[in-house]
């Protein structure tokens, strides 16, 4: 009988490193290189998902104890994991969810990658995200949405044109430019909500009569209210009988971890 010995210690070899954005000599240099890049963005590039190298090239996180801002770097965890994302988002048929252990980074993926591809992707749309508890939900929300969001390149980057927080939701409008089908210059409004939904019932219930592209339940096995959450936000994905928005959700699986 034949044995294989995996190594499981070494890393394997990165498929993506990080590639820096050229300098444009006239803006329609800038104009086609986005144009190449949202379109790898979409489809994929060099056996890439679109969703993963967008990660990979666009996003940032804080790292440590520290919290010193890095980029992602490629790693087959998150390959794997964002893999089945991107199908899930472009073809959406059911909620997506994830059991993990620690430090596998759901919630940068989550929080913080999945909300500004959907913008970039679709410059209108709607994206909600929640937690377990209040305090997660805030922690997901500033170190992980924020910390995207104020890092990334400023051809993509939305502008916030209206802000609401409350000590329960944070509430953002979120323009881009956007060329329509007359090939003229509009304002795209997408709409960005992270809510606490686990106090009590009608909080549970605050995604109700919302439509969403996409969203982010984080650590959904804890939430004391998940059965109602997940009842009343059905229809927030669906149109007629399908599915055009994808729901995320994340658990972590850890002994000293319960839903109590």
């Amino acid at each position: 009988m034949a044995i294989t010995i995996i190594d499981k210690v070494k890393d394997p070899t990165p498929k993506w490193t990080y590639k820096p954005k050229p300098s444009f000599r006239t803006e329609l240099e800038k104009v086609k290189y986005r144009e190449l890049w949202h379109q790898r963005y979409r489809e994929g590039y060099q056996g890439l998902s679109g969703m993963h190298l967008y990660y990979l090239q666009e996003c940032f996180l804080k790292d440590g104890a520290d919290a010193t801002l890095i980029r992602p770097r490629w790693r087959d965890c998150d390959e794997w994991i964002i893999n089945d994302i991107h199908k899930e988002f472009w073809n959406p048929t059911q909620a997506l969810g994830f059991i993990k252990r620690r430090e596998i980074g759901l919630t940068s993926i989550g929080a913080g990658l999945l909300p500004f591809y959907t913008y970039t992707m679709y410059p209108n749309a709607t994206f909600g995200m929640t937690s377990c508890d209040k305090d997660r939900i805030f922690t997901a929300f500033s170190d992980k949405s924020q910390t995207v969001m104020n890092h990334l390149d400023l051809d993509i980057r939305p502008t916030i044109s209206r802000e609401r927080a409350t000590p329960n939701n944070v509430y953002w409008e979120l323009e881009t430019k956007v060329l329509n089908q007359q090939n003229q210059i509009e304002i795209a409004t997408a709409k960005f909500w992270s809510k606490e939904t686990a106090q009590k019932e009608q909080s549970a219930s605050g995604f109700s009569g919302t439509r969403l592209r996409a969203a982010f339940f984080d650590e959904l096995p804890l939430h004391p209210r998940k059965e109602l959450l997940l009842r009343s936000s059905r229809a927030c994905f669906m149109k007629s009988n399908n599915y055009p928005g994808l729901l995320l959700w994340g658990g972590t699986e850890e002994e000293s971890l319960t839903a109590e």
